[in-house]
């Protein structure tokens, strides 16, 4: 009865699966023919415009359990590369210039992102953005790891890049140094700067020289930047571009809906007017007809956004980034939404671990609807790197890394060094089961990737005696918190009063170092591997 039983499930399972694929697959078929007239049933006739087939389907599920199933940057953009042109676009690389190699298969890395560019651009024409977010921190650790991302990402061949609240947060001295680091154009629509304050990088004018700028939007003209200051004020970049492509317009605007309040936002160095507020006054001066198709690249919750797009059906593309749970929830990254007004959304959030593409086809009319096809690829690391990109890391940045790593690694230092054999007297089978598992080498994994300076890895890795400016792989108390030199001298005695560690065998608890970029298989398996370290 039993081997019955099975059957019947995974024919039920199967049956499930084939319907769930034909809704998929009706659903990308629909968003591809938006604008376009049904073709009636029967043979095609003579002459008729041949409809094109049905776009592929990316299995993000699969690809989020086990990355190793996905093909190479190559074949990815074969596959998914396919329109009359290509938007990429990328969002909160927060500092992860590279995979720290932990783990055999790891999302996200500049090397990586910069080899699926390169094949994407060899194959259709293609404008690569980043919304922003590219600093993971306002110390000068993370505007290091800033300014050598830029550089990573002008070598990888993007074309504009939008200013988050990340960024614009910083003092403006900080913000400056990281913009001078490249010469990628930088826009921001709703951003404005006392010009006793900010002083722009030098030669930043080079920098638009080839693009059609948008105008931006007088001061005066938004209250809720405030009277007093919107005299002081000027943008701080524009606020987008047009990309002129296959004799088409496309339009780009960079908004920031981050905060949204009626009285805006103050930054120690700008000032950010509302996006509705901004968005009326620039439709006011009539600059739709700038283009044939209107991209926003905005950064905020896609529900805020909602509640302001919803009144500019202009839009046909929204590019978001977008760091709330329900926004970068796995479904939500599997297919783009789409709308009341029409347009394609795509929330491309993910600590650089995915790549959005979005396929845009024109119609024969200017005045019809694109057709458009989104995905988010995966940027995995077994993809051959993008080889100028990996020397810029391989050399200059790990030199750098080296020089700040003292100053660094005091934030990482331990309060207590309790090493492993001093818990064996007690706690034997524990001690066993420990030596038998990859922790203790986990300074070993740092030296053969490189990475032993790189002060963000010590947190994971290392256990650090700043006293003796000594590393020692991960030990007992890296898990078992809340131990000290009490616990060993208790112990010798009345064991029932004994200090306590906090030793939690739970995924939350082990996620915060094994990550979904770095540890990609480690959510699916944690059973399995729980079972390996439990004592």
């Amino acid at each position: 009865m039993k081997k019955i039983r099975c059957g019947v499930s995974a024919i039920a399972v199967g049956a499930m699966l084939v319907l769930l694929a034909g809704f998929i697959l009706a659903g990308c078929q629909q968003m591809r023919s938006r604008g376009e007239p049904g073709a009636k049933a029967g043979a095609r006739k003579e002459g008729e415009k041949q409809s094109k087939p049905a776009p592929p389907e990316l299995k993000l599920r699969v690809i989020l359990a086990d990355p190793t199933q996905t093909h190479d940057a190559k074949s990815l953009a074969t596959k998914y590369a396919f329109g009359d042109a290509v938007i990429l676009a990328s969002y909160q690389t927060a500092g992860n210039i590279e995979n720290c190699g932990c783990s055999p298969v790891q999302l996200g890395g500049m090397p990586p992102r910069g080899a699926l560019i390169a094949e994407v651009r060899k194959r259709q024409p293609t404008l690569t953005l980043d919304l922003g977010a590219i600093i993971g921190g306002n110390g000068s650790f993370h505007i290091l790891k800033a300014r050598y991302v830029l550089q990573a990402m002008q070598l990888a061949g993007y074309d504009a890049m939008g200013l988050g609240v990340a960024e614009l947060a910083l003092q403006p001295d900080k913000l400056q140094e990281i913009l001078g680091a490249s010469q990628i154009p930088y826009y921001s629509a709703n951003a404005y700067v006392d010009l006793k304050r900010w002083h722009p990088p030098a030669g930043v004018e080079e920098r638009y020289r080839d693009w059609k700028i948008l105008p931006s939007v007088e001061p005066a003209n938004l209250p809720s930047l405030g009277r007093d200051e919107a005299s002081t004020l000027r943008p701080l970049a524009p606020p987008g571009f047009v990309w002129e492509v296959k004799d088409r317009r496309v339009g780009v605007v960079f908004l920031n809906f981050t905060g949204l309040s009626e009285a805006g936002l103050q930054f120690p160095g700008c000032f950010l007017a509302t996006p509705a507020e901004w968005l009326e006054a620039w439709g006011k001066q009539e600059h739709w007809d700038l283009a044939d198709t209107w991209v926003l690249a905005a950064e905020g919750y896609s529900a805020q956004i909602a509640t302001v797009i919803k009144d500019y059906p202009q839009f046909s593309l929204i590019l978001t980034g977008d760091s709330h749970p329900s926004g970068r929830s796995e479904e939500r990254m599997l297919q783009p939404v789409m709308t009341e007004t029409g347009a394609t959304w795509l929330n491309t959030y993910n600590l650089g671990g995915y790549l959005g593409l979005v396929n845009i086809d024109f119609p024969a009319k200017r005045d019809e609807r694109n057709s458009l096809v989104a995905y988010n690829l995966p940027v995995v690391s077994t993809f051959y790197p993008d080889q100028t990109i990996k020397e810029l890391i391989r050399g200059p940045y790990h030199d750098a890394l080296k020089q700040v790593f003292p100053e660094q690694s005091f934030e990482y230092r331990a309060a207590v060094i309790i090493e492993p054999e001093d818990c064996r007297q007690c706690h034997r089978r524990a001690y066993d089961i420990f030596k038998q598992s990859r922790h203790p080498h986990s300074l070993e994994t740092l030296e053969e990737k490189g990475q032993k300076y790189n002060a963000e890895c010590l947190g994971c890795h290392v256990v650090y005696d700043y006293g003796e400016d000594k590393m020692y792989p991960l030990q007992c108390i890296s898990c078992h918190t809340g131990i000290s030199y009490r616990h060993i001298g208790e112990a010798q005695g009345r064991r029932k009063f004994t200090q306590k560690g906090d030793a939690r065998f739970t995924y939350e608890f082990c996620a915060k170092c094994h990550t979904p970029q770095r540890s990609t298989r480690f959510k699916r398996h944690f059973a399995e591997y729980v079972k390996k370290v439990r004592h």
